[in-house]
């Protein structure tokens, strides 16, 4: 029996209703290679599209993380009810530490700010932020942080900001951070941004939401399907507005602290919705149909 968290795995021709003691399971995390190609790498595109059509021909069983992209992939390969829908969930050690001030103070967080956190690749839409945050509707008080590990497509924050007319003083990379640093960073934060143009799930916004920060979040499918009614949804086409909608969003919730409560609110609501023990238990039960 093999569970594969990603499409890499051992699949081989079998009979999956006469050989029962062979099962694989393969987990699709998104349909971006069909989607948004031009946001990953030639070489990503061309390997996951070749797995998950030998998936297609030999797993038992996919697990997908939201049911926008069982939708998606479905309508690429027909993998009908062998797709089963399993989301992720905020890490255990994601917690607000003892020495939360020293932290702060150590990674130079202002007492209001914007955050963004992802990997620096352009699925993410940080250079749209970026130009938001330089937008005359933005707000001019409030900076942006953004916490991540660099990726690939030379996504230079400080070169965007500076071609946008964003002064260096509204704009601060953390880089990677560990559980306890981006703890604090999300608990500290004025609102969350999520701009990305495609997802399979959105962790980051359920983590935010989990820390009672107010979220604002671009309308990929699963985004908004993970965030349902607890976040401020902002359309991304046209993209050559969406800087503006994102700007008119961040100033809404920072200047409306009705907004702002309320999201405050709604947001550890949804994300008590995601557990790793639900999770774990889907995993296990898949397994038992199997």
């Amino acid at each position: 029996m093999v569970h594969a968290p990603s499409v890499l795995a051992p699949l081989v021709k079998h009979d999956r209703f006469q050989d029962l003691g062979h099962q694989t399971v393969v987990t699709v995390h998104d349909t971006v290679p069909w989607t948004h190609p031009e946001t990953l790498t030639p070489r990503g595109v061309h390997f996951h599209k070749a797995m998950v059509k030998r998936a297609w021909r030999h797993a038992d069983a996919v697990v997908v993380p939201t049911h926008a992209v069982a939708a998606d992939l479905n309508a690429i390969h027909r993998f009908d009810d062998r797709i089963r829908v399993i989301g992720g969930a905020p890490g255990g050690r994601l917690t607000v530490p003892v020495d939360a001030d020293l932290r702060a103070e150590r990674l130079g967080l202002p007492e209001r700010y914007v955050l963004a956190v992802g990997t620096l690749e352009p699925r993410k839409g940080l250079a749209y932020l970026i130009e938001a945050m330089a937008h005359p509707d933005a707000p001019t008080d409030v900076p942006l942080v953004i916490a991540g590990p660099d990726g690939w497509g030379d996504v230079d924050v400080h070169g965007t900001a500076e071609r946008v007319g964003l002064a260096p003083e509204r704009v601060k990379v953390l880089g990677r951070v560990d559980d306890a640093d981006l703890a604090v960073a999300y608990d500290r934060a004025s609102v969350f941004v999520f701009p990305s143009l495609a997802e399979g799930f959105g962790l980051p916004v359920v983590e935010a939401m989990s820390f009672g920060t107010p979220v604002v979040h671009s309308d990929d499918a699963a985004v908004r399907e993970v965030a349902a009614d607890a976040g401020v949804t902002v359309a991304r086409n046209a993209l050559e507005s969406y800087p503006e909608r994102l700007a008119q969003a961040v100033y809404q919730v920072v200047n409306d602290p009705t907004l702002a409560a309320r999201l405050a609110v709604a947001g550890p609501d949804r994300a008590r919705m995601f557990t790793w023990q639900d999770s774990a238990n889907e995993v296990w039960q898949l397994h038992a149909d199997l």
